[in-house]
């Protein structure tokens, strides 16, 4: 492919008015940061977020199917399936029963208990930190309007 000419740009008052205004932009650039942000603050117990999210679902509904944990957690299940594993191998989850990995059902284990446990207190204070920082109303206002855009939208996306 050649490389665009100057006379090829788009040339569009919009496209400076995008990254401020795109819904999905935003929230994508601010899910990215937070997402970095609890890696950083969980990362002495060996744990990303999206794992740490795992456990906390697995946590409150024992015996939850792959497939429904991916759909509660908005990702795909075969994303999932390869974070699921890993919990495995550390033999914090039980995966049992059902056919292909979607039919799994997924169970903490004690090793697995325990260490949601410890990273929950450190859960607490890293969110208790962020909410200090941007303020309880305004941290209150952002989950009142994601949930707002996951109602909004439903299952169409």
């Amino acid at each position: 492919m050649l490389p665009l000419h100057r006379d090829d740009a788009v040339d569009d008052s919009r496209l400076a008015t995008i990254a401020q205004v795109c819904l999905a932009r935003r929230t994508q650039m601010a899910a990215r940061a937070l997402t970095r942000h609890y890696n950083s603050r969980l990362k002495w117990l060996k744990v990303t977020a999206t794992q740490f999210a795992a456990l906390v679902t697995i946590g409150g509904r024992e015996g939850i199917l792959v497939l429904e944990l991916a759909e509660q957690l908005g990702t795909d299940a075969t994303t999932l399936t390869r974070n699921v594993q890993l919990l495995e191998k550390r033999g914090w989850v039980v995966a049992e029963g059902g056919r292909g990995r979607g039919g799994k059902r997924l169970t903490l284990t004690a090793k697995g208990r325990a260490a949601l446990k410890k990273a929950l207190d450190d859960w607490e204070q890293v969110n208790a930190e962020l909410v200090g920082k941007i303020g309880a109303d305004q941290a209150r206002q952002g989950l009142q309007f994601l949930l707002a855009i996951e109602n909004a939208i439903g299952s169409e996306g």
